[in-house]
C-alpha cells in the first residue's frame, strides 16, 4: 500500500517536474532512485532464490560465452565487464549450496560426494557468512561504483 503510494507520487513528481522544466542533464532521476533500488533490491532476493538463481546463473553464463565469441570477431567488447558478467553467473549457479544447513532440500539433487562435504559441521559458520557476502555483494558493488563515478567519469569530462 504506501510503497505503491510512495510509487506513484515519485511518477507524479516526474511529470510534474518534466512539465514546468526542461532538463536534458537528468536531474530529475534522483527522485526515482529510491523506489528503483527497492525494485532491484526486490530482484535480487529472488535471484537469490535456489532455482531462480541457478537459472538466472545459466543464462548469464551463456550471455558471457557470446561474449567471449563476439569478442573472437571484434576487438569491441571489454575483458573486464565478460568477466564480471562470468563472475555473476558462477556465483548464481553456486549459490544454492550457500543454503544448505538451512534448506535440507538443496543439497539432496547434489552427488553424494558434494552431500557428504556440505554436511559437515564445521562447514556451516562459513556457510552462513558466504550467505550474506552473496546476498551482500551487489550493494557494496554498486556503492564502490558511487565512490568512483566522480574520479573515473566525471572529472575527467570536467577537465575537457
Amino acid at each position: 500500500g504506501l510503497f505503491g503510494v510512495m510509487v506513484l507520487a515519485v511518477f507524479a513528481s516526474f511529470a510534474w517536474y518534466n512539465l514546468k522544466f526542461v532538463q536534458h542533464q537528468g536531474r530529475y532521476f534522483f527522485w526515482g532512485l529510491l523506489p528503483i533500488s527497492a525494485f532491484a533490491a526486490l530482484a535480487w532476493r529472488e535471484l537469490m532464490q535456489p532455482l531462480q538463481g541457478k537459472v538466472t546463473g545459466f543464462l548469464t553464463l551463456v550471455l558471457a560465452a557470446a561474449l567471449v565469441l563476439a569478442s573472437l570477431r571484434t576487438d569491441m567488447t571489454d575483458r573486464l565487464t565478460i568477466l564480471l558478467i562470468g563472475m555473476l553467473g558462477v556465483m548464481l549457479m553456486l549459490q544454492p549450496f550457500l543454503l544448505s544447513g538451512s534448506v535440507d532440500a538443496i543439497i539432496i539433487g547434489a552427488p553424494h560426494r558434494v552431500q557428504h562435504w556440505l554436511d559437515r559441521p564445521a562447514l556451516r559458520p562459513l556457510l552462513g557468512v558466504l550467505r550474506v557476502v552473496a546476498w551482500g555483494s551487489p550493494f557494496l558493488i554498486l556503492f564502490l561504483l558511487d565512490l568512483m563515478i566522480p574520479f573515473r567519469y566525471i572529472l575527467p569530462q570536467l577537465g575537457k
